[in-house]
């Protein structure tokens, strides 16, 4: 059974593109704007192929999102604006464990380089 709220033409797409009746049932329970659930069904229902499609995986980090205080505090465009990176959060992800191991690195090289002119500077002495 597919639940009355959930607009037609989205229920039309989720056919045609084999999208999972599960996560707009999911979206629909939401407590959310209907325009935030709206941006949600349209992802959910593009084709598989298509790298913006909202995938359960995608839909349990918007989850966490929509728990947040401060998230419930954004009126709906504020919330569609951070939604839409939710969307790509392994890249934003990946991006900020990257910039962690270069500061690391960058750490590791400084102290090496304290180090490094420490010993210089005994070995200067001697």
């Amino acid at each position: 059974m597919i639940h009355r709220e959930i607009p037609e033409n989205i229920i039309e797409k989720a056919h045609k593109n084999k999208g999972s009746f599960r996560n707009l049932e999911k979206i629909r329970r939401l407590n959310s704007h209907r325009f935030v659930k709206y941006l949600l069904y349209e992802r959910a229902v593009l084709p598989k192929w298509d790298k913006d499609r909202l995938t359960t995986d995608k839909l349990q980090k918007i989850q966490w999102l929509l728990n947040i205080k401060e998230f419930k505090m954004l009126n709906w465009q504020g919330q569609c604006d951070i939604i839409q990176k939710a969307f790509i959060y392994k890249e934003i992800l990946l991006t900020k464990w990257e910039e962690d191991c270069l500061n690391k690195l960058s750490e590791k090289e400084h102290t090496m380089i304290r180090n490094f002119g420490v010993s210089l500077d005994q070995n200067l002495i001697n």
